[in-house]
């Protein structure tokens, strides 16, 4: 007697699944809702990346067939209306984290957010290394947001701290998160500014070994449903629709 595999699980490199969103072979069905997460859930995932803690399954579905949704990338992704690609999977449940991890990991522009009043805020991620390396328990606490201008400011509004230059962060060893997975460029110039001090040049292996190599060596556990599964999903007699990542069932 065969058994029907509806679908495969598996695992995947977060960088690779964070490329496939930008070059569109992955991307969202038109039915899931808007990216939503604020500043806090967007530290807090990096955080569990950086001490190689799971963030959760991610459900995908391949594409093709005879069933079809209208996709659509994630925030923060843009495609040439005449290059529009044809996604290979579609995200069932994961997006809020895909999304907040790519904003904050792939893309070279402030991340627009919410803070926990709901208000909106303009966030660049930065990986505090001092705090990293020496206290990898509290990685939460390393994970530092700053706002767009990258400078902090009392309740005056008188300037406290400034991050705006390279300098500025090779001098308070503030990584820049989205450098993550092509870090080598950020690394010499650190090195440069320390006029390449042998003891700067070993806490930065030793950066990059505990922090660093955790996002580059992250893995995603991954379930791809197979497009036949929701062919049956929405024939009849029955009705049945997939929303929010769950599979359910609607009488028809």
């Amino acid at each position: 007697m065969s058994t029907l595999t509806t679908f495969d699980t598996t695992k995947e490199f977060l960088s690779d699944m964070l490329k496939q969103l930008g070059d569109g072979k992955t991307q969202l069905p038109d039915f899931q809702r808007g990216w939503v997460w604020d500043d806090d859930h967007i530290r807090s995932v990096l955080a569990s990346v950086a001490r190689s803690f799971p963030i959760g399954a991610v459900m995908m579905l391949k594409t093709g067939g005879d069933v079809r949704f209208q996709p659509r990338p994630v925030q923060g992704v843009t495609f040439p209306p005449q290059g529009r690609p044809e996604p290979e999977r579609l995200v069932l449940d994961g997006q809020q984290r895909l999304t907040s991890l790519y904003q904050a990991l792939m893309l070279d522009e402030v991340v627009e957010t919410t803070n926990a009043k709901k208000q909106k805020v303009n966030r660049w991620y930065y990986i505090d290394m001092r705090k990293a390396v020496q206290s990898p328990e509290d990685l939460e606490e390393a994970i530092v947001g700053l706002p767009e201008s990258r400078q902090l400011l009392n309740f005056r509004g008188e300037l406290i701290s400034d991050y705006s230059t390279p300098e500025r962060e090779y001098e308070a060893e503030l990584f820049p998160i989205r450098n993550v997975f092509e870090d080598d460029d950020w690394r010499m110039a650190y090195s440069e500014f320390w006029d390449f001090d042998k003891e700067r040049q070993k806490f930065y292996n030793v950066f990059g070994k505990r922090v660093l190599n955790a996002f580059k060596q992250y893995q995603v556990p991954l379930i791809v449903l197979h497009q036949t599964v929701v062919a049956h999903l929405v024939s009849p007699p029955n009705s049945r629709i997939i929303s929010r990542g769950m599979l359910a069932v609607f009488p028809h």
